[in-house]
């Protein structure tokens, strides 16, 4: 399970890169009407979503060995506590921190109660991500991500690759996680937004597959993340949460 909850933190990380806020994340995709010539502000709403904090809720299904489904809620608290980081070792950081849980509930596994707690940490003048702690794990961006101001439809990019430890002297490495994004059509003023983490782990391989839909306003919200593990004790197993 303990791998399980390492790759959860790509879903707290997608809260602290693009943000999360706005109305529900369901329902179908409306027709793809939007201009290829508009740009949508990732960067300063992402920024904003930092700074102010958030809360969604989510029900969660798992397909593989085993199926299981259930309900949860993701929060993230306001980035605005100074602290200091270490990027490693030797080298610390001024960093404003957040804490984001994902608390949520089986219906029909176990075990029946599970919650997942990770403190962000953030460059204090521009937000960019320094990294995320648990109490089994500690990710850093040991090269600073590169989120881009704005963003147009059929944008890619590879927004940065986070270097995974099991703590701060970072000693004993867990792998790498590489985040990259494309943006696709939606309607006249949103794009949806697909942000890819996949993580070659010392003892397993994931991807997570996180879709947004993100306003010309600067109003992201979530639609929905899929993980799956594709090698280790979760190989097989695909996790789906749809928010709400």
């Amino acid at each position: 399970m303990q791998k399980i909850y390492l790759v959860l933190i790509s879903v707290l990380t997608l809260i602290s890169i693009v943000g999360c806020s706005g109305g529900g994340g369901g329902g179908s995709t409306p027709a793809a009407t939007t201009d290829p010539n508009t740009t949508f502000p990732i960067n300063a709403a992402g920024n904003t979503q930092t700074a102010n904090g958030s809360s969604k809720n989510f029900t969660i299904t798992q397909t593989g060995t085993t199926s299981c489904s259930g309900s949860g809620t993701v929060t993230s608290t306001p980035a605005n506590t100074s602290v200091t980081f270490a990027l490693t070792p030797t080298t610390n950081v001024s960093a404003l921190s957040s804490t984001s849980t994902l608390v949520w509930t089986w219906t029909n596994c176990t075990p029946v109660n599970n919650a997942q707690t990770t403190t962000h940490y953030y460059n204090p003048s521009t937000y960019v991500s320094y990294g995320s702690v648990g109490t089994s794990f500690y990710n850093v961006y040991l090269t600073p991500p590169v989120v881009p101001t704005t963003i147009k439809i059929n944008d890619t990019g590879i927004i940065g690759t986070i270097n995974l430890y099991t703590n701060s002297t970072e000693t004993v490495a867990n792998g790498t996680e590489q985040v990259s994004y494309t943006v696709a059509a939606d309607t006249t003023t949103t794009a949806i937004i697909t942000t890819i983490y996949t993580i070659s782990g010392s003892t397993s391989n994931s991807t997570e597959i996180a879709k947004s839909r993100i306003s010309t306003s600067g109003t992201i919200t979530p639609i929905s993340d899929t993980i799956s593990w594709t090698s280790g004790a979760a190989a097989g197993i695909t996790w789906t949460l749809t928010y709400q």
